[in-house]
């Protein structure tokens, strides 16, 4: 079944990322600095420690009684100073307690020290402390004294669990704060969006014309909006065209029917020599082939818009072929007193659909014919153009004026209707040609000018099998 959960919202979204992100950052930054903390007070506590042994280390080294001195500074430490608690043992080689600080004893016994030094433990009385012990050699001993001593880390402990209580409620507070900041945030940034959203709701098929305007957007929204109105442009021309081109169609189908019908009519209106019906039938059935070929060549160009429609390529001499099309071609140019020329070189080859090739030339070649008046001449040569093959069919009529040459190509176009009609046109010859150029992935060009003629030229590119 498909999916109907409403999709949530992009201002939704943006908040929330923005709120994880923003978060994630606080998160790193102060877990960092907790980091940082942490290993400070490590160093601390070693650099401390390693102090309080190298002082102890040194008393019983030097030479002399230094007995008081030891004591003094084992026994004596904690009461001078009571805000650092500071625990220390002088045991012999044998591990008999030498000097000890007031009730070590009772919350770390010996035994505590024979694990790993440098390490944090918890005493008897529930205290943390961080542990160090080492050996003192003397002559002839290199065991003679150990020492232990044991900083009190309850209140760094404290302080972290207060550090990290405080950076979880921090964290809560930045990520609410950030949720709503990122919606507002959000919120204004996709504004534009929505204008845009509500601008292309309101345009339909009648109000193609209507263009998305926004004030100061984001480049960003800003090119999405010149998309939009340049699809719009584009659907507004197609609209435009098949309007006309369903016009075009009604009004080219009207014609031969309606010549149709009135002349049957005339026919039925009273009785008539069957010469006269037989010239009756001819005419209509002149029309109809009018319109089978009308119909014909619009099916052909509804398949040539479809990228599936196959072309067939096969390895065609030019010569051969352009030679088959002038001699088909000579009668009508003799009947019109044409002058008909072809140029094509002997070794001109290209992988092109034979019956699309001619039926291509063929309507050019009708154009030309159409156009050029007795005494004329319509040439058509072929030649390699680095490695481009270029047709080109030309006339030497009355040229079409500038301001229809754009447009020749477009279905049911004409550029002078009447006398399109009367010699059969039905103006979708060239945009065939234009169609079967662009089904061979070629194009199709013209060059012409009023009073000095026409030149159509199909362009391909060579290839051989």
């Amino acid at each position: 079944m498909p999916d109907r959960s409403v999709p949530r919202s992009l201002a939704v979204r943006l908040s929330w990322w923005y709120a994880v992100s923003s978060c994630l950052l606080i998160a790193i930054v102060t877990g960092f600095l907790y980091l940082a903390l942490l290993r400070n007070f490590d160093q601390q506590n070693e650099r401390y420690l390693a102090e309080k042994v190298a002082i102890l280390r040194s008393l019983l080294e030097q030479s002399g009684n230094q007995a008081a001195t030891v004591k003094w500074e084992v026994e004596e430490e904690l009461a001078a100073h009571p805000s650092i608690r500071v625990l220390s043992r002088v045991l012999s080689g044998d591990g008999i307690p030498l000097y000890e600080t007031t009730g070590m004893s009772a919350d770390l016994p010996a035994a505590f020290f024979r694990r790993q030094s440098g390490v944090e433990v918890r005493s008897i009385n529930g205290r943390v402390y961080r542990i160090r012990r080492e050996s003192v050699p003397a002559k002839g001993n290199p065991h003679a004294f150990e020492i232990q001593t044991a900083l009190d880390v309850g209140y760094q402990k404290d302080l972290l669990t207060s550090y990290q209580n405080q950076l979880w409620i921090a964290l809560a507070v930045g990520f609410g704060i950030a949720l709503l900041v990122g919606h507002r945030i959000a919120h204004r940034g996709i504004e534009p969006v929505k204008q845009m959203a509500a601008a292309v709701k309101g345009i339909g098929s009648q109000t193609l014309n209507e263009r998305i305007r926004l004030v100061n957007p984001p480049a960003e929204v800003a090119a999405l909006s010149e998309t939009f109105n340049q699809t719009l442009d584009r659907l507004q021309d197609a609209f435009g065209r098949l309007s006309q081109f369903s016009s075009d169609i009604a009004h080219e189908l009207r014609t031969p029917v309606n010549n149709i019908r009135g002349e049957l009519e005339v026919a039925l209106a009273r009785s008539r020599t069957t010469i006269q019906y037989q010239d009756v039938i001819g005419s209509a059935l002149e029309e109809c082939q009018r319109v089978s070929r009308l119909i014909e060549s619009l099916l052909f160009l509804a398949r040539a818009e479809h990228p599936e429609t196959a072309v067939h390529r096969e390895p065609l001499h030019l010569s051969i072929e352009l030679a088959k099309l002038v001699l088909f071609y000579e009668a009508a140019a003799h009947d019109r007193s044409i002058t008909l020329e072809y140029d094509v070189p002997e070794d001109l080859c290209a992988d092109l659909d034979r019956n699309l090739l001619q039926r291509a030339l063929g309507n050019l070649m009708e154009n030309a014919f159409r156009y050029t008046p007795p005494g004329g001449k319509v040439t058509l040569d072929a030649k390699n153009n680095d490695g481009r093959l270029l047709l080109t069919v030309t006339d030497t009529g009355p040229g079409i004026p500038p301001a229809h040459v754009e447009r020749i190509f477009d279905r049911f176009y004409r550029v002078d209707s009447a006398r399109s009609a009367e010699q059969g046109g039905t103006g979708l010859g060239l945009a065939i040609v234009k169609s079967i150029a662009q089904l061979h992935g070629g194009a199709v060009q013209i060059d012409t000018a009023e009073g000095r003629g026409t030149s159509i030229t199909l362009l391909f590119e060579i290839t051989k099998s």
